[in-house]
């Protein structure tokens, strides 16, 4: 946690309008979320599904680098940025950091201008940081990682049972305890964390 409290502060200096953070994120879910924008924008933000629709979100899931908000090639066809702008989040950067099946995003605004090279050099060292330190701790049990194995080979769940030596049902179940040990909705995502942490 000191991590966490250390590089918050340092985004509070850099990020005079704001910033946020969506660390370890997988599908839907992440492990750490937090906003500091104004809260008229991330009301609005939020009513208007913008998340959906958000440019920088995009090249973020897309990228492992550094995003300048203010790139001429960053597609905006639904005007978020000047929208943003206009709420005192005209300049920013945000980081992408680590592989896209648990990307984690670090994003810092200000209304006066750009970050400097030295700033975005900072913003980067702390999002590699907290990806890193705040990592989830993720553990399947041998009978788990044996049933995800079983699923990634693409047997069917009467196949897996039957060579796991349990029910159907029990099988089924143990597929459920899997995806909520990795926070995830299906055993396709399941297996593909499982793959990336090697797990199975």
């Amino acid at each position: 946690m000191a991590c966490l409290e250390y590089s918050t502060g340092k985004l509070r200096e850099f990020g005079i309008s704001g910033y946020s953070l969506l660390l370890h994120v997988r599908g839907l879910f992440c492990t750490h979320s937090a906003r500091t924008y104004p809260e008229a924008w991330i009301k609005r933000y939020d009513e208007n599904n913008y998340a959906l629709r958000d440019p920088v979100l995009g090249w973020c899931f897309a990228h492992d680098d550094v995003l300048r908000w203010s790139d001429p090639a960053l597609p905006d066809p639904y005007g978020i940025m000047p929208e943003a702008a206009r709420f005192g989040l005209r300049y920013g950067v945000s980081i992408s950091a680590g592989p896209a099946t648990c990307r984690s995003i670090v994003s810092v605004a200000r209304p006066d201008r750009e970050l400097t090279e030295e700033e975005c050099v900072c913003v980067r060292e702390i999002a590699l940081c907290l990806h890193e330190e705040l990592q989830p701790d993720r553990t399947l049990t041998w009978k788990q990682s044996e049933a995800l194995r079983c699923a990634a080979d693409g047997l069917r769940a009467k196949q897996a049972a039957y060579s796991l030596g349990i029910s159907e049902a029990g099988y089924k179940a143990r597929l459920t305890s899997i995806r909520a040990c990795l926070k995830v909705q299906t055993t396709a995502e399941a297996i593909q964390i499982a793959k990336a942490e090697n797990l199975i």
